[in-house]
């Protein structure tokens, strides 16, 4: 019977033909010949069809709504599993599509690959694609109608002219890469007001104490992009470290953000962000509020997004380990940080920890570590008050890892995620009944 009971669960069009081939015979239909079908008694074939019955109705109750493996990304699954390579870490919606970001920092990836997933064919753009100086294609940004991924990890390891790919059409197939100041990792792209393009990172510092420095720099432009003036630098070892960047960029009621991390002390100091920002109002820079106050290990932010007056932004950057004893990143806890542009910084009281964010419409989506995910209009309401969504079940083969969900998305009323094994999954939000929150209190804590 449990054999017959898995049977009906994994394909409920056998059950019909699995009853019929198990009833005693006493009785024949009048097409039984047809069918070839033995004599049956028709009390155990009502009883075993009510069991049927029963186990696919439970079955349809614990399953409301399926998660669908869609597609896989063809270089992300080719790339060297050992440092994370495959992962889908960042997922962008543009223009109709979704463009897709993964690689790690290791020094050893071939260069990735844009390809965008066109939800309507249900597949990834064909060739020619676009394969970017650059190994670690984790973030995306929309400005005044051009599409920028920087340059997290030039390809060729070392400092280069190779700040950022955009897009040089109007639908994100044809890409270019900005090729204009010498740079060792672009790690964002941002706007001040809509109009200007910034992109920050490191640099070669001018001059090195120690045997090898960076300083922390960001470039502007005011031509839609074409060309870069350096506005701010912060060289490291001035402040007793060898290396120093600014890991994000963002704009909020007229002022542009930045703060400053630091690694690889002199002294045998912790790496560590910088206990305030850098606040640029168009004319003037101003010192501003500790945007990472929260101070924990590897913390530097990443993907800072607008939602409900905030921006919202990871405090780590959601991948694997680079090297070995290296950046300790997906091993620690991320949290969700919000700012509100009135000198406030808030984390969400989430206890499972972030894998990863998104914004789409009204809502606020969070996938944690665990897989679960989701939904809020709102940062007023607790975590256990928000929308609960299916969570997302596959696990990857490594224990260690957990869940094998690192990335979401919602486009053309579908959920998406990306996982470690380079895989696409979907979710389809028209056939979900989201559970509905019960009010409480705020959800973030000054």
């Amino acid at each position: 019977m449990n054999g017959l009971l898995f049977i009906f669960i994994l394909h409920p069009c056998l059950c019909a033909s699995a009853v019929n081939r198990l009833r005693p015979a006493t009785h024949q239909p009048p097409n039984a010949r047809l069918l070839n079908m033995p004599p049956v008694r028709t009390r155990p074939l009502i009883m075993l069809s009510l069991v049927c019955l029963c186990t696919l109705s439970l079955h349809a109750q614990a399953l409301p709504a399926e998660w669908q493996r869609v597609a896989m990304h063809p270089e992300a699954a080719q790339a060297d599993p050992t440092w994370g390579a495959r992962w889908l870490w960042a997922l962008y919606v543009w223009r109709g599509r979704l463009f897709i970001g993964y690689g790690s920092f290791n020094g050893a990836n071939p260069r990735a690959v844009i390809r965008a997933f066109d939800p309507r064919a249900g597949r990834f753009s064909a060739a020619p694609v676009f394969a970017t100086d650059n190994e670690a294609l984790g973030i995306f940004r929309a400005i005044n109608g051009r599409l920028y991924a920087p340059t997290m990890d030039a390809h060729d390891g070392g400092l280069g002219p190779q700040d950022f790919a955009v897009t040089t059409d109007e639908r994100g197939d044809v890409w270019a890469d900005h090729a204009e100041r010498l740079m060792y990792h672009t790690w964002d792209v941002g706007t001040r007001d809509g109009k200007d393009v910034w992109f920050v990172g490191t640099d070669a510092s001018k001059s090195c104490p120690y045997n090898y420095c960076s300083d922390a720099v960001a470039y502007r432009s005011t031509d839609n992009g074409q060309t870069f003036t350096e506005m701010k630098r912060l060289p490291a070892a001035a402040n007793g470290y060898r290396l120093a960047w600014f890991p994000m960029v963002f704009g909020l009621r007229g002022k542009l953000y930045l703060q400053a991390y630091y690694r690889f002390s002199a002294v045998g100091r912790p790496d560590l962000a910088r206990t305030e920002s850098f606040v640029f109002d168009g004319r003037a820079w101003s010192a501003g509020p500790d945007l990472l106050p929260g101070r924990s290990t590897g913390a530097s932010g990443y993907n800072p997004v607008a939602f409900a007056g905030h921006i919202i932004y990871l405090t780590q950057v959601p991948i694997a380990r680079s090297y070995p004893k290296g950046l300790p990143l997906w091993q620690n806890r991320s949290d969700l940080a919000a700012f509100d542009g009135h000198e406030q910084v808030s984390y969400l009281q989430i206890p499972e920890g972030v894998a990863n964010f998104a914004v789409a419409g009204a809502h606020l989506y969070v996938l944690t570590r665990a897989g679960n995910i989701r939904r809020t209009t709102t940062l007023k309401r607790p975590w256990r008050s928000w929308q609960t969504l299916p969570a997302f079940p596959i696990q990857d083969p490594d224990k260690q890892q957990g869940c094998a969900a690192r990335s979401i998305a919602v486009l053309d009323g579908a959920l998406y995620v990306g996982t470690t094994q380079a895989e696409l999954w979907r979710l389809d939000l028209a056939n979900t009944q989201p559970r509905k929150p019960a009010a409480g209190q705020r959800n973030i804590k000054q």
